[in-house]
């Protein structure tokens, strides 16, 4: 014989446990419960039975299951245990719902490649730690910055690669609980400078190919 349960539930569920692989002559299963309360006797049917209980208290509810034969007489039994968390533990671990926390960044929204430039960011509520990171961009290896609560700073960022850029801030409080998270996304560009530079020096190599040619067209 063996269970088909759970071995843990939460505190007001209500579950349905099968007792499977019941010796011949089985004709019902006799279910008695310890830690919430419960008993009844079930039919049997193709080797297995099923008991359904409310799990109404905390901590271990052992469930015991009977075969029977045809005259109440014991052919086996097997039991299974049930830890039966206490949601009023859950409750009171939940956070409570805090406003005004966390933060936010601001800063420039486009850039030329190589540019090196301030993010600002800006927490409120209770955060007191700010934590930087960058994808498509160089900050190097940043430590969480101290702010006073709901305080200010800043970190500088340069631009390397062409493309979008965006800055993350972690904002947590004295303890390290993360409070919130922003980002900040720039567009990077190509210097039009070096572009211009690169088209008039192609303009000029042209220039000199087809003076070259005209001076040998005109000695032939």
């Amino acid at each position: 014989m063996y269970f088909t349960a759970p071995s843990s539930a939460q505190q007001g569920d209500r579950i349905q446990v099968t007792v499977n692989g019941l010796p011949n002559g089985t004709e019902g299963v006799k279910f008695i419960t310890s830690g919430n309360s419960g008993i009844d006797i079930v039919t049997a049917s193709g080797g297995s039975a099923s008991f359904t209980i409310s799990l109404d208290l905390p901590g271990t509810t052992t469930i015991e299951a009977i075969a029977q034969d045809k005259y109440g007489g014991t052919l086996a039994s097997i039991s299974h245990a049930i830890s039966v968390k206490d949601k009023s533990f859950d409750a009171a671990a939940a956070p409570l719902h805090r406003f005004g926390m966390g933060g936010s960044l601001s800063g420039i929204s486009e850039a030329i490649v190589g540019t090196l430039t301030d993010i600002y960011a800006q927490g409120s509520g209770e955060a007191e730690q700010v934590e930087f990171s960058a994808s498509n961009a160089d900050m190097g290896w940043m430590m969480p910055v101290q702010i006073s609560p709901g305080g200010s700073t800043s970190a500088s960022v340069r631009l390397n690669s062409e493309g979008t850029a965006t800055i993350y801030a972690k904002f947590m409080d004295k303890l390290g609980n993360v409070l919130g998270q922003a980002s900040h996304a720039i567009r990077v560009v190509a210097d039009p400078a070096k572009k211009q530079g690169s088209t008039d020096l192609a303009a000029l190599m042209n220039s000199r190919a087809e003076d070259i040619l005209r001076r040998l067209g005109n000695k032939s």
